[in-house]
C-alpha cells in the first residue's frame, strides 16, 4: 500500500495502532506484514502516526532459552502443528535460536530480551506487548528496553530471520 492508500484508509477510521504477531521467528519485519506499509518500509503508518504493536514477539515461548522437538509435545499443545516448529522451518529457527543465545550471552542478558531488544531498535512507533503470567518475566522482558544492540549484532539477526 502507499501513502495514498494509508491517507484513505485514515480518513475512514480513526487508527491508533496496528497489530501483527512479529517477532524473530516469524522471518519479516514488522512492516512487511502491516496492511498499510507492505513494501513501504513503516513509511505509511510513520507518515499517519499509526504504531504497530507486534504481539506474541517471544513466538509463544521460543525465546524462552529451549526450542522444544516438535515430536515431544503433546497434540494439544499449538507449537507442535505450528509450521515455524516443522522440518526445514525448525532447523532454521534452531539456528535463530543459537545465534540469539550467543548475543544474549555477550550482554548477560536472557534471549526474550535479546528479542525484544532486536523490534525496539526498529523505531518508537514499535511497541511489542509480550505476555506472561509471572512478575520475574515481567521484569526481564521490561529489562530488554535498556538493552541495546550493535548495527552488527542487529544485522546479524536480520540476515537470520530472512
Amino acid at each position: 500500500a502507499d501513502s495514498k492508500h494509508g491517507a484513505w484508509i485514515n480518513r475512514q477510521s480513526v487508527m491508533s495502532d496496528i497489530s501483527n504477531a512479529r517477532s524473530a521467528v516469524a522471518h519479516a519485519a514488522p512492516h512487511e506484514q502491516c496492511p498499510v506499509c507492505v513494501g513501504s518500509g513503516c513509511a505509511t503508518c510513520r507518515e499517519l502516526g499509526i504504531g504497530i504493536v507486534p504481539y506474541s514477539p517471544l513466538g509463544r515461548g521460543f525465546f524462552g532459552g529451549t526450542l522444544p522437538d516438535p515430536a515431544t509435545l503433546p497434540d494439544t499443545d499449538y507449537r507442535k502443528h505450528d509450521p515455524r516448529m516443522q522440518g526445514e522451518n525448525y532447523t532454521r529457527n534452531q539456528r535463530l535460536l543459537q545465534a540469539i543465545e550467543r548475543i544474549a550471552a555477550e550482554h548477560e542478558a536472557k534471549p526474550a530480551q535479546v528479542a525484544l531488544a532486536w523490534l525496539l531498535a526498529r523505531g518508537e512507533d514499535i511497541v511489542p506487548i509480550p505476555g506472561t503470567k509471572r512478575r520475574a518475566y515481567l521484569e526481564i522482558n521490561v529489562a530488554a528496553s535498556y538493552l541495546m544492540l550493535s548495527a552488527a549484532e542487529l544485522a546479524t539477526l536480520d540476515a537470520l530471520g530472512q
